[in-house]
């Protein structure tokens, strides 16, 4: 019996121990509570470079190559298609034109260089057109001008290069057109003709010698012709006549020893002649006439400051000279100053 009792501890103590193993390895497979754990996350901005590919249309068979149209009519086409978007209005239309322009003409079969050069000949059109009319009055573009022309210049795609060329270059050809006018006139040319192209190649900073090729006679005839008329008005006197000579030869671009040589000979030319007319007019009896001539010898005479010299008999000198101090028109010291030059 002893034996049967020691052995029946023995299978309660087996089973409670594989209880209590089951239960540790319950225990140990039963998953674990969650533990919470906060981790602070930095934003970092990350920058991705991405290649976009950039097509390029090539029109191995296109309209020019296929004999299918004239290089007259074909250059007419793209020039108008150019031209109709730059005059579209809508932002939309004009962009979708301008898109369009390089598909275009590479299917009539323009390369960018033909491409490049009819919208250069559209530009310059527009760019004439406009400054002709801009500087109508004035001698330089302002702001509002430049700002316009910026927009064509955007509108056809030109670069800022392109277009400071292409300014220039109309700047030239209008400065040329004026002064070929100002030739052909003849005797008809005016001082403020002259004038006027001189002040404006000033403003575009333009040498009509160096820039646009004119010959130095007829620089020379330019500034022989506005500071005659400016002494006969009365602009150019013995008091402002150094700065306004030197204005007028350096704006022409002539030499001072060449603009001084013109100066002294149009002078004693022009004294000269009007003598000439002073005394036909006393010998006949027309002392208006005379008298008038006589005040503009005078103004060449105080010009140059009495420097002049003129041939006339001591009586048609004494003739002319009361004649003229008869006359409302003259001072005494102007009188002094004729009797003194005709009576050398």
């Amino acid at each position: 019996m002893g034996e049967l009792e020691g052995g029946g501890k023995s299978k309660k103590s087996k089973r409670k121990a594989k209880k209590a193993a089951k239960a540790a390895a319950k225990a140990a497979a039963a998953p674990s509570p969650p533990t919470t754990t906060t981790t602070k996350k930095e934003m970092v901005e990350e920058t991705i470079t991405e290649q976009v590919p950039v097509y390029s249309y090539s029109y191995p068979v296109n309209a020019l190559s296929l004999n299918a149209i004239e290089d007259n009519v074909a250059e007419a086409l793209y020039r108008q298609f150019v031209v109709a978007g730059f005059q579209e209005s809508d932002p939309a239309k004009s962009a979708a034109l301008s898109s369009g322009r390089a598909k275009l003409g590479g299917i009539i079969g323009f390369d960018k260089a033909d491409m490049d050069r009819i919208g250069a000949l559209i530009a310059g059109g527009i760019y004439e057109n406009y400054i002709a009319t801009a500087m109508d009055g004035k001698n330089d573009l302002d702001q509002q001008d430049m700002m316009f022309l910026a927009q064509i210049q955007d509108k056809l795609e030109m670069t800022e290069e392109m277009g400071e060329r292409l300014l220039i270059e109309t700047q030239k050809q209008l400065l040329n057109r004026q002064l070929e006018k100002i030739f052909t006139a003849g005797t008809m040319i005016t001082p403020s003709q002259i004038k006027d192209v001189r002040n404006q190649a000033v403003a575009m900073d333009i040498n009509l010698g160096d820039d646009l090729g004119i010959e130095t006679d007829r620089l020379g005839r330019m500034f022989t012709l506005e500071i005659e008329a400016g002494i006969e008005d009365g602009t150019v006197t013995a008091e402002n006549g150094s700065d306004a000579v030197v204005e007028v030869q350096e704006s022409l671009g002539l030499t001072v020893q060449r603009a001084q040589t013109l100066l002294e000979n149009m002078v004693q030319s022009r004294c000269g002649i009007l003598l000439q007319n002073i005394s036909s007019d006393v010998m006949q009896g027309n002392d208006i006439r005379a008298v008038a001539d006589a005040v503009r010898l005078v103004k060449f005479v105080k010009f140059v400051g009495g420097g002049v010299d003129l041939q006339c008999n001591g009586n048609m000198a004494e003739q002319i000279v009361n004649v003229y101090a008869a006359s409302d028109a003259s001072s005494g010291e102007e009188v002094e100053l004729l009797k003194g030059v005709l009576t050398k």
